[in-house]
C-alpha cells in the first residue's frame, strides 16, 4: 500500500461505507467524487459520500490507485470486467 502522508490517528469516529457506483465531475479548481450504492437493474443510486479534491490531489489519487491496482493484479490476478460494462462507460468497443 502506498501512503501519500503519514496517517495520524485521532479520536473522531469515521464511518465506513461500501460503494459500487461513483460519479465524477470537475471544474477548473476541483474534482468531485460522489460514491453510492446501486441496486442491480435500477438506475437509482443512493449517495453515501461526497469528496471534493484539488486537481493535484485527484492526480495523486489516480497514481496511487494505478500502483495499488498493479500490485493487486500481480498478487491476486488480473481484474476482469465485462465488455458490456466497458462499452457502457465508453472505455471499449
Amino acid at each position: 500500500m502506498i501512503k501519500l502522508f503519514q496517517h495520524k490517528k485521532n479520536d473522531v469516529e469515521v464511518p465506513h461505507s461500501y460503494a459500487n457506483a461513483v460519479y465524477v465531475d470537475y471544474n477548473p479548481i476541483e474534482f468531485f467524487l460522489k460514491f453510492g450504492v446501486s441496486e442491480p437493474g435500477s438506475d437509482k443510486i443512493d449517495d453515501h459520500a461526497k469528496i471534493h479534491l484539488s486537481p493535484q490531489h485527484a492526480f495523486l489519487l489516480n497514481k496511487v490507485l494505478e500502483r495499488n491496482i498493479r500490485d493487486y493484479e500481480k498478487k491476486v490476478g488480473k481484474i476482469h470486467l465485462p465488455k458490456s460494462l466497458l462499452k457502457e462507460i465508453e472505455w471499449g468497443s
